[in-house]
């Protein structure tokens, strides 16, 4: 049976903690009214869960530190939780671990000013990753080599745009911004003379968002097959069925075409650059699926 273990970590700000790390990303801290558990067995497919405390007591009682996320792991796959309950089926007999992270109080840009603590981290390993670049601040190179080598942005007097990289080395793809303003987006927004956290976290899989098809509810367009192999699909309209192909056929033939090649990279030397170029491939091949897909929502406009 798999042993899981629960734990806490506080990230350390205003630090040189990417590339190279001058200081560790965190320290192990401990709620003193809820102490961790220990490592328990559980049954593979038992539901745990656990519930973090939103705030826990600094080191050297400075204040409060404040939930920022979750992860659960076992080496081969994970998620990430921007709420501090987790809830999570045992997958496997591997070992996991179920850690939540937490922030200072104050200030989180260069020299306690204004700014964000950002770093790029792998959901499968339950670490944070020192890829560079993992993220591109856009029309800021100084705001990008600071955000990729030091690990922390400035905001004072001005907004910025992050633009996280699609995979990281492990393989894994970007699912989410986790911190103070979560989002399934690759962009992350930080406003003007803000405070905050922006993790950009990565999973083995990434799940689909549904596509916004841009139609009333009682005028919703339900997608009822598709052919994979390349045909139509079928639609139903307010005003009957019709006929569309969203791109099933392309977007099959495109992932496989990818995980062949991983496949086959796999006894190289450069296959870890290969597995990231194949993730990437699948990555866009999802993205173009995702736009045919939200193309159906006009048909309700012109049938």
């Amino acid at each position: 049976m798999p042993i899981i273990t629960v734990s806490e970590r506080l990230l350390q700000p205003a630090t040189h903690h990417r590339i190279p790390r001058t200081q560790a990303t965190w320290i192990q801290i401990q709620d003193p009214d809820n102490p961790d558990q220990p490592p328990n067995h559980y049954e593979v497919g038992f539901d745990f869960q656990h519930q973090f405390p939103n705030h826990m007591p600094m080191p050297g009682g400075n204040g409060q530190a404040s939930f920022v996320f979750a992860c659960w792991s076992n080496e081969y796959a994970g998620d990430t939780y921007t709420t501090s309950f987790v809830d999570v089926v045992v997958p496997d007999s591997r070992p996991m671990k179920v850690i939540a992270y937490y922030a200072p109080p104050g200030g989180l840009g260069p020299n306690g000013g204004p700014g964000w603590f950002v770093d790029s981290f792998s959901a499968e390993k339950n670490e944070f990753t020192q890829d560079n670049p993992f993220v591109t601040v856009e029309g800021n190179p100084q705001a990008t080599s600071d955000a990729n080598i030091i690990g922390e942005v400035s905001t004072a007097g001005q907004s910025l745009r992050l633009d996280a990289v699609a995979s990281i080395s492990t393989g894994e793809v970007f699912a989410q911004w986790v911190g103070n303003a979560a989002t399934t987006s690759e962009l992350e927004v930080l406003a003007a003379d803000s405070n905050g956290v922006a993790i950009a976290t990565y999973h083995a899989t990434t799940s689909v968002t549904p596509p916004n098809l841009n139609v009333h509810a009682e005028e919703g367009v339900k997608i009822l097959w598709g052919l994979i192999a390349g045909g139509d699909g079928v639609v139903w309209t307010p005003h009957g069925p019709k006929h569309v192909d969203p791109g099933w056929g392309t977007f099959a033939e495109r992932v496989l075409r990818a995980g062949a090649v991983a496949n086959l990279g796999q006894s190289m030397e450069n296959a870890p650059e290969i597995t990231r170029l194949c993730v990437n491939e699948v990555h866009a091949a999802v993205k173009e699926l995702d736009g045919g897909v939200a193309k159906v929502g006009d048909l309700e406009k012109t049938h």
